[in-house]
């Protein structure tokens, strides 16, 4: 892996060394014997860089196909998926690698007897909040991200009741609902739907205490032939003869 890396370091060096050569015969074409030159280098120059990127594009993309979040694979994947992010100079790429990690965070967030880590919504909102900012052009993966970071707060407020998660949840929504890119699509109309359900989501549920049960009856046979019958109590017996 760090062999890759180092290659992958010296070919964006030389690809960075291309464009500069290419800038200075431009500059300098006329004694270089002129536009014959230039093109040749304009050519070189760019398809060398175009493979250069598409082949680490390819590596990441087979990289992140690879990961595996299993319990024994979870933290090293989710540290391989940071780097891969970290490192992306593509910026389809990237965005991939956001979603993958917002969506697989989600998942692990809950499991299925009910419990919430939340060290996994915040690595969710992480990602969610890159998506939107650095990709506001592309709408879908807006509206995803909104819907995404509301189901965020509803989570969270599964640890701690607290209702401010709904105020924020309603915010991410109302994005959806109000903007005019959306107007029509399955992202408003869904976003509607749990705006109006938000109180029902967001209900506190409160566990009423138990009843005391009633002291065990018993029978407990005497020897004059009598049973005694009732609550197991010596100071109030409650006694019938039984006739032979």
């Amino acid at each position: 892996m760090k062999t890759e890396r180092r290659a992958e370091l010296r070919s964006n060096d030389l690809s960075a060394f291309l464009l500069d050569t290419y800038d200075w015969t431009r500059d300098h074409a006329t004694h270089l014997g002129g536009a014959a030159v230039l093109v040749a280098v304009i050519l070189f120059a760019t398809a060398y860089v175009r493979r250069t990127r598409t082949g680490a594009v390819d590596a990441a993309t087979q990289t992140l196909s690879g990961l595996k979040f299993t319990a024994e694979d979870v933290d090293t994947s989710f540290k391989s998926l940071e780097t891969l992010i970290h490192d992306a100079t593509d910026r389809d790429f990237k965005m991939t690698a956001l979603l993958h990690k917002g969506d697989r965070s989600l998942a692990l967030a809950t499991d299925p007897a009910g419990s919430v880590n939340a060290a996994y919504l915040d690595q969710a909102e992480s990602a969610y909040e890159q998506l939107r900012t650095q990709y506001p052009e592309r709408m879908p993966i807006v509206g995803t991200s909104l819907h995404a970071l509301a189901t965020v707060e509803e989570n969270r407020f599964v640890l701690d009741s607290d209702m401010r998660h709904r105020d924020k949840a309603r915010a991410y929504l109302d994005q959806v609902v109000n903007a005019p890119a959306f107007r029509g699509t399955p992202f408003q109309t869904r976003a509607a739907e749990r705006i109006q359900n938000l109180d029902i989501v967001f209900r506190t549920v409160t566990i009423a205490e138990a009843l005391p049960l009633p002291a065990p009856t018993i029978t407990v046979p005497t020897e004059d032939g009598t049973i005694n019958l009732g609550v197991a109590s010596p100071d109030a017996p409650q006694v019938i003869r039984l006739d032979p």
